[in-house]
């Protein structure tokens, strides 16, 4: 299959559209690097996709012991409470991690074939979504336990899934630009996803935050993702409209930001690998 998808006449002008409409013209690409992704990431490894799921739970494990056990400060169904979020959050982090290294891991490729490098950070945000849309099967035991019953605002579980990968697609083109042009992009961003995991709603609520903190805080796009979860697996109502709001907003502005810088460093990413 050749890789030289771009077709000037076929794509709108420049700019952030230009950029995210490249996901279209090189969809057959990305399909074969989305099955690819699957592929590899279970390769070599006797549980294969389990381990996926393995991680949450021992971090569910670990904080529940911790924070609900020793600390005696979680919340009622604590389980459940923190696999709502635990599992978006691993989706979450392993695309962008594994994007701050895309470009460089594709060099060979980069710099002799003209293809839309968008499909190489979208291939892993595609395939990280389909581990935690398989994921979230392992909440029906859970929630089965706690006597939790869905309601109608399940429906709204695909959408909140497609935001967030909308907002996790814009922070991975930033990373994976990030990660070409600066070789210590790795060890930046580690750090980056250990401060972002405790600035996040993740192991406790935005009540039991101090409230000169909530206003700010609600500006992380990821309390709004955690809360929509939340609030429709865990209690079967409808998520804090305000907060998600915010996340449609920040997601919106972080794609348009992050497409536009893509789309002019796009065709330098040769010349610097």
């Amino acid at each position: 299959m050749s890789l030289a998808l771009e077709n000037p006449r076929q794509r709108p002008s420049n700019g952030p559209l230009n950029t995210l409409y490249s996901l279209y013209t090189g969809r057959h690409l990305l399909k074969a690097l989305f099955l690819s992704e699957l592929k590899n990431s279970a390769r070599g490894a006797t549980l294969h996709y389990f381990w996926w799921l393995l991680d949450p739970f021992l971090m569910m494990g670990v904080y529940t012991f911790v924070i609900d056990i020793v600390l005696q400060r979680g919340t009622p169904q604590y389980l459940l409470f923190l696999f709502c979020a635990l599992l978006p959050w691993k989706a979450f982090s392993n695309s962008l991690n594994h994007s701050v290294s895309v470009m460089r891991n594709s060099q060979a490729v980069i710099t002799r074939v003209p293809f839309p490098k968008m499909v190489l950070p979208a291939s892993i945000v595609l395939s990280q979504l389909v581990y935690m849309s398989s994921g979230f099967l392992i909440l029906i035991p859970l929630m089965l336990y706690y006597g939790v019953s869905p309601t109608a605002w399940i429906l709204l579980l695909p959408l909140l899934m497609v935001l967030q990968a909308l907002l996790t697609l814009g922070f991975c083109m930033f990373m994976a630009m990030f990660g070409a042009w600066f070789k210590d992009a790795g060890n930046f961003t580690s750090f980056l996803m250990q401060l972002w995991f405790f600035a996040s709603p993740t192991l406790y609520t935005l009540d039991q935050v101090p409230e000169h903190l909530r206003l700010p805080l609600s500006f992380n796009p990821l309390v709004g993702l955690w809360n929509g979860y939340r609030a429709i697996l865990m209690k079967g109502e409808a998520p804090d409209w305000t907060l998600l709001l915010i996340t449609v907003a920040m997601t919106a502005a972080v794609l348009i930001l992050s497409a536009t810088l893509f789309g002019r460093l796009e065709r330098q990413l040769a010349k610097v690998l």
